[in-house]
């Protein structure tokens, strides 16, 4: 029996939820069919660890790593881990996520407390999409404040949201205008007895 390391596993289960399949879909459908099995393969050896990954608009897997500040596209799908530099100059990319419509990725860098847009489609031009400044604001673009970015999922309804996960917070920011808000806060109760 082959052995693979935990990173790998965690890998295909991190494309699963980037790339918007929905884990409760596969998990349904796992408790449905008995025979169902799940099928995991090596795509990348030999990286520092992978932080999290999307599939890009042309079906492409997009990659983050914990060193570098640097986005990956993995070139085959083989284990040889043959990949090319997508884009760079991030400080502690946390989560990617993909329009592939618009074939356009959104990076949460964490360390510059900002939501980084990078066009595929025209030559991988990165800019800031939101935020710059650590702190809890709402507003658009870049007078924005994050303070701790973990993750980020855009979904296709109306027109395009980013939904990120900053502390307590989830922010929601529209896509058409880069307007940043409040979707949720996670309030802490202290009981005492």
């Amino acid at each position: 029996m082959i052995q693979y390391p935990l990173v790998v596993v965690l890998l295909l289960l991190s494309a699963l939820a980037s790339s918007h399949i929905r884990c409760g879909a596969v998990a349904a459908a796992a408790a449905m069919d008995a025979s169902y099995v799940a099928v995991v393969s090596t795509v990348l050896r030999g990286a520092s660890t992978v932080i999290d990954v999307a599939i890009d608009g042309g079906g492409h897997l997009l990659y983050i790593t914990s060193t570098g500040g640097i986005v990956y596209r993995l070139l085959s799908q083989s284990s040889s881990g043959a990949s090319q530099t997508v884009a760079s100059g991030f400080s502690y990319p946390t989560s990617i996520t993909c329009d592939t419509v618009n074939n356009v990725t959104y990076v949460a860098d964490t360390g510059y407390y900002r939501i980084r847009r990078i066009d595929l489609s025209n030559s991988n031009a990165v800019t800031t999409f939101a935020g710059g400044t650590a702190g809890y604001q709402d507003g658009t673009g870049t007078t924005a404040r994050f303070l701790n970015l973990a993750g980020i999922v855009y979904h296709h309804s109306s027109g395009g949201v980013v939904y990120v996960a900053d502390g307590n917070y989830i922010r929601k920011i529209i896509v058409a205008n880069a307007s940043v808000s409040i979707l949720h806060r996670r309030k802490f109760v202290l009981t005492f007895a």
